[in-house]
């Protein structure tokens, strides 16, 4: 492929190659394997604008990593779960509209927020956020929102029941040799 080499003065073909490079990541140093292009008749570097988005990316992505932040994929699959958009996501959680927007395009979000996208995983500390907040939505998503809550309390409902019945019907069946001996009057130990 040929790009311009400011070097060559000239168009040249280039190539992709990889070479640890260290950037610091709101004070903290990251060093991370990434693709550069360069010359293929001098060796420099030439500036590619999605190389460098996607190296940039996978600093921000590293640093949540390091730092135990939600990465933008957990953002959006928790605000998804909800069926918001990132702006009535935003909303929902006192933010600025287009806060979500920003993390889910690979800002990193501060400490405090990322707190409060946690709890929104979760069925009991949304549904405490969502009976203080619904009225900052519209009608409509209300009721959509209001039904997948619904739904998904229902099911963890469910499933609690349904785990509670099973380890009762684990003891049963573990007590049935017993049960049987009692039954025919001869005694056990």
């Amino acid at each position: 492929m040929k790009h311009y080499c400011p070097s060559c003065e000239k168009e040249t073909t280039t190539k992709i190659v990889e070479q640890n490079e260290t950037l610091k990541v709101k004070g903290q140093e990251i060093t991370l394997k990434v693709k550069i292009r360069i010359c293929e008749k001098c060796g420099e570097e030439i500036i590619d604008k999605e190389l460098d988005d996607a190296s940039l990316k996978a600093f921000y992505e590293e640093y949540r990593k390091l730092n135990n932040l939600l990465t933008t994929a957990e953002i959006k699959e928790i605000r998804n779960q909800w069926g918001l958009s990132q702006s009535q996501f935003a909303l929902l959680l006192g933010m600025g509209k287009k806060t979500i927007t920003r993390y889910e395009s690979g800002n990193i979000q501060d400490e405090t927020h990322d707190n409060l996208i946690r709890l929104a995983r979760e069925i009991e500390s949304f549904r405490t956020l969502w009976d203080v907040r619904k009225d900052k939505l519209d009608v409509k998503t209300q009721k959509k929102v209001l039904s997948i809550l619904e739904d998904k309390e229902r099911i963890s409902n469910y499933t609690i029941t349904t785990i509670a019945q099973k380890q009762k019907f684990n003891y049963l069946i573990k007590d049935l040799p017993l049960l049987s001996l009692e039954l025919r009057g001869q005694k056990y130990a």
